[in-house]
């Protein structure tokens, strides 16, 4: 295109919306508010933004954190940053080519733009400003929306801030170093966790040599035995615990209290974490039933060891079973159950706080006899509930009088048939002992979290 003595070049924009392209004859068009016809806003040309508009946005820029007081970025949160801006969609190999950026985002030049300054924030939000500072980040799977992200999330953060801890629970939007990168250019945290191995240990330990300020704990919230129910699990954990080994800034945690793996390596990098309990509603005195309801609420996999409680439930007689199974293959216990003659209902596996109502207004005692447990949330929120449990030596908190041999029906029947004889004096040990084992659990993972912290 040529004006006067003067030759322009007609740039080619593409959306990257939709990744159409499309040439427009004219001069700096980049001074222009484009929106393609699929409703995308981000429109740019290989070029970036021209010089004025360049010019104006890097002014607006200095302006504002002059006004901030200037904050410098570390250099861990710069080359966070960096990393998000090249792997972007508008980055052509030297600047941000975003027609209210322009920034040149070469490693040679990042501290003479937005790179290196706290306060600012990409302007299609990719990176954040850093002026934040948490305590404790928690990135989960799944939103806020999700079923269980109270019990996982929300409730860990409410007892760290109740305790004078900084703390936020995110949605975990990748579990690449870029994804990593970006949450703690955003938040800079003191203590990053990996929940349930999230995160997979090359890509921690990349970030834990890159971000030296910042202590890493991967948390197993499985017991040993449970880690195959995965094939890379257990190779999950050995990694982590050789990167807890290596690097002073990473950890290795367990909600097992016995904490075997810190006992065998005598390793004060591989801790106990002990899980948080929410508050509960008040516990409900037994109800008066034709038939008392005894509840089997669990996954549906082997360590829970459903035939055998469906089988001591048949040798008890004259009670109702209320199933409540996550990924259950119903036919298959539809098929015993009706063998043995059972009285028994399905619910559906549900949402937190409906799961805890369900308990709480449906359910007299509770079954929970499995071969191996890290802690067993369930048979705590039915004695914070006033519910009587049933389980296995692997449920440690339980009275004595209530861990029963797993592989035995007829003592686990035993054991139901004295405990809905003596259902008054049990459902309030059962209140007493819940609320004694909670405030140990919230007690210790505040002063784990303490030490952790220091």
């Amino acid at each position: 295109m040529r004006i006067g003595q003067q030759t322009y070049v007609d740039p080619i924009w593409t959306c990257h919306g939709c990744g159409k392209s499309l040439k427009i004859p004219g001069l700096d068009v980049s001074r222009l508010p484009l929106r393609c016809r699929c409703g995308s806003h981000q429109v740019s040309d290989d070029r970036g933004p021209g010089f004025f508009r360049r010019g104006l946005n890097f002014a607006r820029a200095a302006t504002m954190h002059a006004l901030r007081g200037a904050p410098h970025a570390s250099q861990e949160t710069i080359d966070a940053r960096l990393a998000i801006c090249q792997a972007c969609d508008f980055y052509n190999g030297q600047t941000c080519t975003h027609k209210d950026c322009g920034c040149n985002a070469g490693r040679t030049r990042r501290f003479l733009n937005k790179l290196a300054w706290a306060d600012q924030q990409c302007p299609i939000g990719k990176w954040r400003p850093a002026t934040r500072s948490v305590d404790i980040l928690l990135p989960l799977h799944g939103t806020p929306n999700d079923a269980w992200w109270y019990i996982r999330g929300e409730c860990v953060v409410q007892l760290l801030r109740e305790n004078g801890f900084s703390a936020e629970v995110i949605p975990l939007a990748g579990t690449k170093s870029a994804d990593v990168r970006q949450m703690l250019a955003t938040y800079n945290p003191r203590l990053f966790i990996n929940r349930a191995f999230a995160i997979g240990v090359d890509v921690i330990r990349e970030v834990a040599r890159d971000f030296p300020q910042v202590r890493f704990l991967t948390v197993n919230h499985s017991s040993q035995s449970d880690l195959l129910r995965n094939t890379r699990r257990m190779t999950d954990q050995v990694g982590h615990i050789h990167a807890a080994q290596e690097f002073d800034n990473c950890y290795y945690g367990v909600v097992d209290e016995r904490n075997f793996i810190g006992e065998i390596l005598k390793s004060p990098k591989c801790v106990w974490v002990p899980n948080c309990v929410p508050p509960m509603p008040d516990p409900a005195p037994p109800a008066s039933r034709e038939k008392p309801v005894v509840s089997l609420i669990c996954r549906y996999e082997t360590i829970k060891n459903i035939p055998n409680q469906l089988l001591a439930l048949a040798y008890a007689g004259g009670v109702k079973a209320r199933l409540v199974m996550k990924n259950a293959k119903r036919t298959a216990i539809d098929e015993l159950a009706q063998t043995l003659g059972l009285d028994y209902e399905w619910a559906e596996w549900s949402s937190w706080p409906r799961h805890i109502y369900g308990i709480r207004d449906e359910v007299d005692v509770g079954l929970q006899c499995s071969f191996s447990e890290s802690f067993n949330y369930v048979a705590l929120e039915h004695l914070l509930l006033g519910k009587p449990v049933i389980g296995s030596p692997a449920i440690r908190y339980l009275p004595d009088a209530w861990q029963v041999n797993p592989d035995d029906p007829r003592a686990i029947a035993e054991c139901l048939r004295r405990m809905i004889e003596s259902i008054d004096a049990d459902s309030q040990q059962a209140a007493a002992t819940g609320a004694e084992t909670a405030k140990q659990q919230n007690r210790s993972f505040i002063t784990v979290f303490s030490a952790l912290l220091s």
